[in-house]
């Protein structure tokens, strides 16, 4: 009887940790009512793949050039392998409008399999060869897909932050593949160039759906990244930062105001950064979110704490430090940037991709400046806390 029961303990063990070391799919809730908006909120998001390696190119009389190639293997193969086997319908490219008018539209251009092909400049080709007594023979040559030039996704996506837990659900609408590659310059054919360009567009569900309406089922998905951290850069600091943009005024280099116009007048013209910011801050200060130490396992960080975080007050400070702290004294102008720890899901049957939200970690970016010109030093930017969901 002992034996048994040793024996039925170590199963019960093994059991356990089994399960605990599988990744749990969370599905979205019923998401009644979106904290973030009555209306919707949407937003077009970029993802960037780390690079594994460059290439080395060689160019005839000038220094070779390198090319990288994309640390992508366990998202893209799994996305594009599927398409080019003709199992999943894709569409071309070609929508540049807002989200909201995406989602009114029920029908795309359909790609077929030689039009994705081209779009990675790959598939079959003819080559020429001169025989040693002057003619010409064709030879068929079939050109792989390179899946290390894909280097990011671009996302249409809503964001839900539910009513009645504050649960932060991601809904991707449609997304499509960024190839980056090679090519001749447009301004010097002697010279190469690298050009980005969208190669198909994922659409799930057609008529598109409306986020609240899409169905998570656990028997549809399977893991497609887990345990995935990666940064989202919001834009939001004050407009005259951007309109008025002298570099040794503002800290606002060229690359960065350029980035500006693009989300604020198209891929963030349907979110509200500043009121997403405060939602999110509102939960913490009320009791309905929890906010942690970041980069600790759930240290939580107690209101007071939070409340000196956001005014900004030293540990040596040597007042009192006020108890409490209003929306409009929150300093949105400097939590610039978040952190999202997610897993994410595929269903193979229609490429629905699911972003299944861990963690969010909030960032504080300051500038400063010199005290006597008045111009702008460096920029330093720290985690201010974490949320866990």
């Amino acid at each position: 009887m002992t034996k048994n029961l040793i024996f039925l303990s170590l199963v019960c063990i093994f059991l356990t940790n089994s399960v605990n070391a599988q990744p749990v799919f969370r599905k979205p809730g019923r998401k009644t009512r979106n904290q973030l908006t009555l209306d919707g909120t949407y937003l077009k998001t970029m993802f960037s793949f780390d690079t594994d390696r460059f290439d080395t190119v060689p160019q005839s009389g000038m220094e070779p050039d390198l090319v990288p190639v994309y640390k992508n293997e366990a998202i893209i193969q799994g996305i594009i392998q599927p398409v080019l086997e003709g199992k999943v319908s894709v569409y071309k490219a070609n929508y540049w409008g807002g989200i909201p008018q995406f989602l009114g539209k029920s029908s795309f251009d359909l790609m077929d399999t030689a039009q994705i092909l081209y779009q990675f400049n790959a598939g079959w080709d003819t080559s020429y060869i001169i025989e040693t007594d002057g003619s010409m023979q064709t030879l068929p040559v079939y050109r792989q897909v390179k899946f290390g030039e894909v280097s990011g996704l671009f996302f249409f996506e809503s964001w839900w932050l539910d009513a009645k837990d504050l649960r932060f659900y991601k809904d991707v609408i449609a997304y499509q593949p960024i190839r980056e590659y090679q090519a001749l310059s447009q301004e010097n054919p002697e010279s190469t160039e690298i050009l980005k360009r969208l190669v198909f567009m994922v659409v799930p569900d057609l008529p598109v759906e409306a986020p609240q309406k899409k169905k998570y089922r656990l028997k549809n998905f399977k893991p497609l990244r887990l345990n995935h951290s990666y940064e989202v850069q919001l834009y939001n600091r004050s407009y005259d930062k951007y309109i008025f943009r002298e570099e040794l005024q503002t800290g606002v280099r060229k690359q960065e105001f350029e980035e500006w116009q693009y989300h604020h007048f198209d891929f963030y013209k349907y979110f509200d950064r500043e009121n997403f910011l405060v939602q999110i801050i509102l939960g913490i200060l009320e009791g309905r979110l929890t906010a942690c130490h970041p980069g600790t396992d759930r240290n939580i960080m107690d209101r007071a704490e939070l409340i000196n975080l956001l005014h900004d007050i030293p540990e040596d400070a040597d007042y009192t430090p006020p108890k409490t702290i209003t929306p409009e004294q929150y300093p949105l102008d400097e939590l610039n940037s978040l952190v999202f720890h997610e897993d994410w899901y595929v269903n193979q049957d229609n490429l629905q991709i699911y972003k299944d939200v861990k963690q969010l970690t909030i960032n504080r970016h300051k500038r400063l400046y010199d005290s006597y010109t008045g111009e702008f030093i460096r920029e330093t930017m720290a985690p201010l806390f974490t949320v866990w969901f």
